[in-house]
This record gives C-alpha cells, sequence and structure tokens, in this order.
C-alpha cells in the first residue's frame, strides 16, 4: 500500500504534537475513501503488539469488520494509518483521542462513563467489563469491602491515574477506608507485576489482567467482594467526531450478537474468560 509524502511527513509531525488528524466521515462520502488513524494502548486480548510491530486483539478485530461494513454499506474504503500509533502510558493515549480530529479511534478496555462521554465520542458498548479487587496472594481474604480498614491495614493500593480502576479504589476509600493509600504508576501491566511481587499491594483490575496474570503463574489472589459487573467498555472517538453515528449504526447492525463477534471474543479472551462469564450470568 503506497502513501502520499505529505502523509508520511504528516505522522512525524503530528507524533511530535501527539495528535492525529484523520478524514471526516463527510469528506469520506464524498470522495469514496477515507484515510483515518487507530491510536492503541496496551491491553491483553483487547490490543497486543506483536513481534512484527502488528496488533492483535477484540479490539483490531472489531475494526476490522468496522472496515467492511463501512465499504458494503457506505461504498467507503478506509485506508489505515500504516504506522502503530501506540502509546504504553494510558493517560498519554487518552490525551492523544481528545486532542485529535475525525477520523481517530482509540482502542483500549476504556471504561464508558458519563464523564467521559463529555471529553469523547465513544462507542455502543462491546463487551461487559469485571473490574476486581486484586491483590498479592499473601494478603488475608477479604470477605466484604467493610473489612478493608482491618485486614488490608498496612497495604498499599496501586493504580493508573484518570483510569475506571482509580475511580473505584477513591470509592472505597472515601466509603469503606479513608486512610488508604494509593501510589501511581504508568500501566496496568505494571500494577500487576507489583502487586504480584510485593505482599502489601493491592488494587482494582479488571478482569482480562486478572486472568492474564494467571495463565502467567503470577502470585496474585481475587477477593469476589469487590467484583463489579457495572462497566462496560467502548471504543472512543475525538469529541464531535461525525464517524460516531457511523460506529453506533455498525454496531447495532447486528454485529454484537453475530457469531464472527462470538469468535472474536473467544479467540483473544480465552475460555477460562468465556465460562467465568457465563458463571455471571
Amino acid at each position: 500500500m503506497r502513501y502520499s509524502l505529505s502523509v508520511i511527513l504528516f505522522f512525524c509531525t503530528s507524533a511530535i504534537c501527539a495528535q492525529y488528524n484523520g478524514d471526516t466521515f463527510a469528506s469520506a462520502k464524498a470522495k469514496g475513501s477515507a484515510s483515518i488513524y487507530y491510536v492503541y494502548s496496551n491491553a491483553p486480548g483487547f490490543v497486543t503488539m506483536q513481534k512484527d510491530g502488528s496488533f492483535t486483539g477484540v479490539c483490531v478485530d472489531i475494526m476490522k469488520q468496522f472496515e467492511l461494513f463501512v465499504k458494503e454499506k457506505h461504498n467507503v474504503t478506509l485506508k489505515i494509518d500504516p504506522v502503530a500509533n501506540h502509546y504504553s502510558n494510558y493517560p498519554e493515549f487518552l490525551k492523544v483521542v481528545k486532542e485529535s480530529r475525525g477520523g481517530v479511534f482509540g482502542l483500549n478496555t476504556t471504561t464508558i462513563t458519563e464523564k467521559r462521554k463529555g471529553i469523547y465520542e465513544i462507542s455502543p458498548p462491546f463487551i461487559t467489563n469485571v473490574s476486581m479487587l486484586v491483590s498479592n496472594a499473601a494478603a488475608p481474604a477479604l470477605g466484604s469491602l467493610q473489612e478493608l480498614p482491618s485486614k488490608f491495614e498496612n497495604m498499599i493500593a496501586l493504580t493508573v491515574r484518570n483510569s475506571s480502576n482509580e475511580s473505584s479504589l477513591l470509592a472505597w476509600k472515601k466509603k469503606y477506608y479513608p486512610a488508604m493509600k494509593i501510589e501511581y504508576v504508568n500501566t496496568n501491566s505494571e500494577v500487576v507485576q507489583r502487586v504480584a511481587s510485593e505482599p502489601n499491594k493491592f488494587t482494582n483490575i479488571d478482569f482480562i489482567y486478572y486472568f492474564e496474570a494467571l495463565r502467567d503463574g503470577k502470585s496474585i489472589v481475587r477477593h469476589a467482594a469487590g467484583d463489579d459487573t457495572n462497566e462496560k467498555f467502548g471504543i472512543i472517538m475525538p469529541k464531535g467526531s461525525d464517524w460516531a453515528p457511523v460506529m453506533a449504526e455498525f454496531f447495532r447492525s447486528g454485529f454484537m450478537e453475530s457469531a464472527e463477534c462470538k469468535k472474536i471474543l473467544a479467540t483473544h479472551l480465552g475460555q477460562s474468560a468465556m465460562k467465568f462469564f457465563e458463571s455471571l450470568k
């Protein structure tokens, strides 16, 4: 696939100023094609970088289906930026999507919240998240969140700023454990690594990180008292993007109920996670 010098130069300058300008849907309809950008932040099973620099996961495959939908329904060919716009720092990922314009899509396990609806355009949900209270395996068992001050008295919570996990911890701190100490790191992978290696650490984490840690044999334990099944993940776009109605149309076209969607989830999340979701029904 060939790209013009202007596109290549734009990518270089946009990387410096940390924003991207993709084509609008209106312009795409007029010319029958659109140059768009996917902005990535790693999330196991949802967006994962491979050795060759490409990405795989639930979000990636959903966007491939979206590309087919836009071609078939609107006769628009999507040209994806050839360079992976990858951010390991989740707050930076959010900032980049916020500051971008037009056809830009943020791929990660981004929880849909009322606050974010005021900052981004967000797709309909593509999966229900289960956020969990996870600690080092050496921590005492927690029967209820009311036990946080007594059983986790000498423990420190870890989280990533501006994440829904931080919001959960702050809510627990306010309601159950005002003296809770919270430390911040840049990624959820670092959160899990430190919780597994440091006996006095705990966190609120999305289900996929928990199952990845179990798969890798990490020394962690889930406390079911902290499970929250009220969160849903969506794909974010810059506020005002005219791609949002097209994305909503795609999600409501029957894709979410399709065999292809179920196959995508099973392929990337694994049988353990799928059985866990079945157990919640």
